[in-house]
């Protein structure tokens, strides 16, 4: 095999590499276009890394009857208690 053969191998060979490489990038650029795509159009808060909406908070007579318990059972001082009760009803 002489320089030139060998030349147009390793051409053909480093085409077949572009090729390969070109399909591989093909596919990849369709699986982030699918990816992407299923984010267009969602709402901002349903978007990941936003996390999921927050959850309905019990309502502050709720909050103050657990707060309540946890002081009768000991759990928490009188002064924790008061402290985050006043908070509460400061939300009122």
């Amino acid at each position: 095999m002489d320089s030139r053969d060998e030349a147009q191998r390793a051409l053909r060979e480093m085409m077949d590499e572009v090729r390969r490489a070109a399909d591989q990038a093909k596919k990849m650029a369709k699986q982030i276009s699918e990816d992407v795509g299923g984010y267009v159009g969602l709402p901002e808060r349903l978007r990941p890394g936003k996390g999921a909406p927050p959850a309905p908070q019990a309502s502050i007579a709720d909050a103050i009857r657990d707060l309540a318990a946890l002081h009768q059972e000991g759990l928490i001082t009188e002064a924790e208690y008061t402290a985050k009760k006043a908070e509460l009803l400061g939300r009122l």
